[in-house]
């Protein structure tokens, strides 16, 4: 990660004005501007330290942005100037520090997400901001854990931008066997979906045709299960089964959702995007109020629950062990 110096935070500074200015100067809303300016042509010469060398001004940059999408009135939400300038100085630290694009930058960090945190980070160095946002994301950043690893914040992200859900089927047979074994072999099966270990994965075509409920039938609930397959390596990073209502038993302690990571791909945020894939199929499904619970003790999973919106309701203690119920609202 670079430390910021004076051209560094020249730019912070004209990227900050930039934000503040586009209140009065645009009829556009903050998010539309924002998005745009994001994803610019012009932006592109910040990230690349090319805008100090010329003789652009801040004018320039809102002309630079009406030539390439034309003049907007879309929307009508803005945000408070202060807020704005803080969203622009922030964007811009990210980006020079840790030596990534506009454009990625946005993506890991919405807007919205951002200027909703300035009451409660606007007073921290602005370093300390974005590790605490990145840290409510899972994605929190440990340089010298990420040198020892050889990982990277953005390999992070990239990875989860390239995950999606899917169905089981012979196509991924061989997906499964690999993280089947790896996950039986360690020994480690506590904290995954109870559905993808109930029978036995070498006898496939069983396996496939009992993965799913169908009926409810000896307590349990209808439900579905996926796989979470990473595009760019094609393979199984983890799995989520989804129960599409709740009896008593699940109501108290089980919830709609159940899911897991492989141990070689824990802490690297894949638990939290899993869930927010999980939550749309949960909408397909009409269900409009999702319980999940997890060990007190398991600050992985809370921590993914937290980042999906999820509201912790009361703890209760279940064979010995503490559990956390939170309720996530789709809206």
């Amino acid at each position: 990660m670079k430390s910021m110096n004076k051209q560094g935070r020249e730019l912070c500074e004209i990227q900050a004005k930039l934000f503040e200015q586009s209140i009065s100067k645009l009829e556009m809303s903050s998010e539309v501007f924002v998005r745009r300016y994001m994803n610019s042509k012009i932006v592109k010469e910040l990230d690349s330290l090319a805008f100090l060398e010329d003789t652009k001004t801040i004018e320039d940059i809102f002309d630079s942005l009406d030539e390439q999408y034309g003049p907007s009135t879309y929307g009508s939400v803005k945000y408070h100037r202060d807020i704005m300038y803080w969203c622009g100085y922030l964007y811009r630290y990210f980006s020079y520090c840790y030596e990534i694009s506009s454009k990625q930058a946005y993506k890991i960090l919405p807007l919205k997400y951002v200027a909703g945190t300035y009451l409660s980070y606007h007073t921290l160095d602005i370093s300390q901001a974005i590790n605490r946002l990145l840290e409510t994301k899972n994605l929190n950043y440990d340089e010298a854990q990420m040198n020892k690893n050889g990982v990277s914040i953005l390999k992070r992200i990239k990875a989860q931008e390239v995950i999606r859900l899917v169905k089981l089927s012979e196509e991924y047979k061989n997906q499964l066997f690999e993280m089947m074994d790896e996950w039986t072999s360690s020994g480690d099966t506590s904290h995954t979906p109870y559905a993808i270990f109930k029978n036995d994965y070498h006898n496939f075509d069983y396996y496939l045709s009992h993965l799913d409920v169908k009926e409810p039938t000896n307590g349990l609930v209808p439900d579905s299960t996926f796989f979470a397959i990473d595009i760019s390596r094609n393979i199984f990073v983890g799995a989520i089964n989804i129960r599409h209502y709740l009896n008593e038993k699940l109501l108290l302690d089980g919830g709609h959702i159940g899911d897991g990571v492989r141990p070689s791909e824990r802490r690297k945020g894949y638990a939290t995007e899993i869930i927010r894939l999980g939550l749309i199929e949960c909408q397909k499904l009409g269900i409009k109020k999702v319980l999940m619970v997890c060990d007190k003790d398991n600050i992985g999973s809370r921590k993914s629950i937290i980042n999906n919106g999820g509201v912790l309701e009361n703890e209760i203690e279940v064979d010995g062990v503490i559990e956390q119920r939170f309720w996530i609202t789709l809206k």
